[in-house]
C-alpha cells in the first residue's frame, strides 16, 4: 500500500497536468465587411461547455491575410478585431488584452493586404459558451477583408 505522502504527490502531479482541447475553423474564401458596427466573422463561432462549479482557461488564435480600402480602393484606413466569448442573452466578453477600445487594429498599407494574428484569452466561469472573432470597419465608407483565415481555440482543463 502507497503512503499518504506519495498518493498526495501523486495527486498533486494529475492536478497540475493540463489537458486541452482544441477546436480550428479554417476559411480559404474572403469575408467582407463595410460596417462601423461589430459583426461576427462568419464561420468561426465555436461553442464550448465549462462544467458547473469549474473554471477554464481558453486561449483564441485567428490569422489571415487582411486589408482595409476605403470607398476609393486606397487602403491605409484602420480596421479592427476582437475575439469575444457570449452565454445565453448575456453581453460578451471580450477576451484578454483588451487593447485600443478592447479590438486589435488593423492598419493595411496602400495596394497592400497584410498578414494579422491576434492571440487572446479569458478564464470562463461555468455555463454553455459561444467564442468568435467580430470585426468591423473604421465608418462606413471603410471595409474590411480577410483572406484565408484560421481560428484555433484550445480549452485548458
Amino acid at each position: 500500500m502507497k503512503s499518504s505522502a506519495s498518493v498526495t504527490r501523486a495527486a498533486r502531479a494529475r492536478a497540475l497536468e493540463w489537458r486541452r482541447t482544441r477546436r480550428v475553423a479554417t476559411e480559404s474564401g474572403t469575408y467582407f465587411r463595410q460596417n462601423s458596427s461589430w459583426g461576427i466573422v462568419t464561420g468561426t463561432p465555436m461553442k464550448i461547455v465549462v462544467p458547473s462549479g469549474r473554471t477554464r482557461l481558453v486561449t483564441a488564435r485567428f490569422t489571415a491575410s487582411a486589408a482595409c480600402p476605403n470607398a476609393s480602393g486606397d487602403s491605409g484606413w484602420p480596421c479592427y478585431l476582437r475575439v469575444i466569448a457570449k452565454r445565453g442573452s448575456n453581453a460578451p466578453l471580450v477576451l484578454y488584452p483588451r487593447a485600443t477600445g478592447q479590438a486589435a487594429i488593423i492598419a493595411s498599407s496602400p495596394g497592400y493586404n497584410h498578414a494579422v494574428a491576434v492571440d487572446r484569452s479569458i478564464r470562463l466561469p461555468a455555463g454553455t459558451w459561444v467564442v468568435s472573432v467580430q470585426a468591423r470597419s473604421n465608418d462606413g465608407s471603410t471595409a474590411i477583408y480577410l483572406e484565408g483565415w484560421h481560428f484555433t481555440l484550445d480549452m485548458m482543463t
